[in-house]
């Protein structure tokens, strides 16, 4: 089960990386969609314990008008977990966003 959800989450990342998504409503108006996978690691030194899982990423966000823009992410770090001398440690973190963006027009030479 765990890797047919790795393989999904592969073929949306690889999906929302390949199809750019934009829609041309006004000059400047645009969206994207994107999306990641990596591995996501935690370490507990003082139990001498290592873990490692697979992290997902999702972004999606519009390009307004006069170089302002928004966008979401969320972030899922995966459930990283293993057996150590006092038991087993499991780990889990995510984390959503909302940021504000600044298209800055740099002049090119």
């Amino acid at each position: 089960m765990s890797q047919l959800c790795v393989g999904f989450g592969w073929v949306v990342a690889l999906l929302a990386c390949a199809v750019p998504f934009v829609a041309e409503a006004a000059d400047d108006l645009a969206a994207y969609v994107g999306g990641s996978i990596g591995r996501s690691e935690v370490r507990v030194d003082s139990l001498d314990v290592s873990a490692h899982d697979t992290g997902r990423k999702a972004v999606v966000g519009v390009r307004g008008f006069g170089g302002l823009g928004a966008g979401a992410q969320y972030v899922d770090r995966g459930r990283p977990r293993t057996d150590s001398a006092v038991g087993t440690v499991e780990t889990r973190a995510s984390e959503p966003a909302v940021f504000g963006l600044l298209y800055v027009p740099i002049p090119v030479p």
